[in-house]
């Protein structure tokens, strides 16, 4: 159980997804889990983020379009690149795997010129 992908083999468990945008958040400066910022009414903040449309997105539904995704892939590439360097003596996010499995379920998706629904 936990949440797939129409395209690709990317696949996380629903908490361990809301885990995964957490980190992006911390990694672009955010103090604040996604919860807490919703919480206090900071959530919005983000919205200039490129990588917006994952960020608030749902833990188990609905899909990315090919506009969303060619949106986010760079930014996501760009953080990817952060966790792929980083040292076992830093405190850093380390699921590279997945993530590069996410980017690489987004492409194909927009290859076939079809959304990325999450299932």
């Amino acid at each position: 159980m936990g949440l797939d992908f129409s395209h690709g083999e990317a696949h996380w468990s629903y908490s361990g997804f809301m885990h995964f945008r957490n980190e992006i958040t911390k990694h672009l400066g955010y103090t604040k889990t996604l919860s807490e910022m919703y919480d206090d009414g900071t959530y919005d903040v983000m919205q200039n983020e490129p990588i917006w449309p994952l960020i608030n997105h749902s833990d188990c539904d609905g899909d990315l379009t090919v506009k969303e995704m060619k949106q986010i892939i760079p930014q996501l590439r760009e953080i990817l690149l952060v966790w792929e360097k980083a040292t076992p003596d830093q405190t850093g996010f380390y699921e590279t795997n997945r993530t590069k499995a996410f980017i690489e379920s987004m492409e194909v998706a927009i290859e076939e010129n079809e959304p990325l629904e999450f299932t």
